[in-house]
């Protein structure tokens, strides 16, 4: 090979070179381009997303606030609805408490008053006590009980009778010491 050819050869080698890293610089400016405009797309998606991501944030929060506080009021009003009724039940019971020692002041009252009518009751079984009674009372409440000239009575000893009521089947007499007796004049 000659001089001439080998440089021919070099040349047209160097060409190939050059043309070659040419064709290769200008595929990777290609490449180069479309995966930074891919991941430009990328970014523009992930920027979206993350907005988007941020919007619903948002609206959860403010929804949240807001069940929040209707929970909250909701809770209030039992709340106060509650202390109300605790409140009244609360006067009721004092009132039942106050009732009940008014009536247990008022029971023991009535078992005095019964003790002492038992007392009493005992005092008049005397048949003597009832016939003293009787003439003590009789002059004084039969005027009011009975019409004039119906009754009549007498003080005078005890074999006689002391005190006389006429009645439409008869007479009523009334002796101390004895059984009332009915009978006919």
């Amino acid at each position: 090979m000659s001089q001439q050819e080998v440089i021919l050869v070099v040349g047209l080698a160097l060409l190939g070179v050059v043309v070659l890293s040419f064709t290769l610089r200008a595929g990777l400016n290609s490449i180069r381009r479309s995966t930074l405009e891919q991941l430009l797309l990328l970014q523009n998606q992930l920027l979206a997303g993350n907005q988007q991501a941020t919007q619903q944030i948002e609206s959860f929060r403010q929804t949240l606030q807001t069940v929040t506080g209707q929970i909250n009021q909701t809770v209030e009003v039992g709340r106060r609805a509650i202390d109300n009724r605790l409140g009244n039940a609360q006067e009721a019971i004092l009132r039942v408490s106050s009732q009940l020692g008014k009536l247990d002041a008022s029971t023991q009252r009535m078992v005095e008053i019964g003790e002492d009518v038992q007392s009493l009751q005992n005092i008049l079984r005397s048949p003597k006590l009832q016939g003293n009674l009787g003439e003590l009372f009789w002059p004084t409440y039969s005027p009011r009980s009975c019409r004039p000239g119906i009754s009549n009575c007498s003080t005078r000893s005890r074999e006689t009778v002391d005190a006389v009521v006429l009645l439409k089947a008869g007479w009523f007499r009334w002796m101390p010491n004895s059984r009332s007796k009915t009978f006919n004049a």
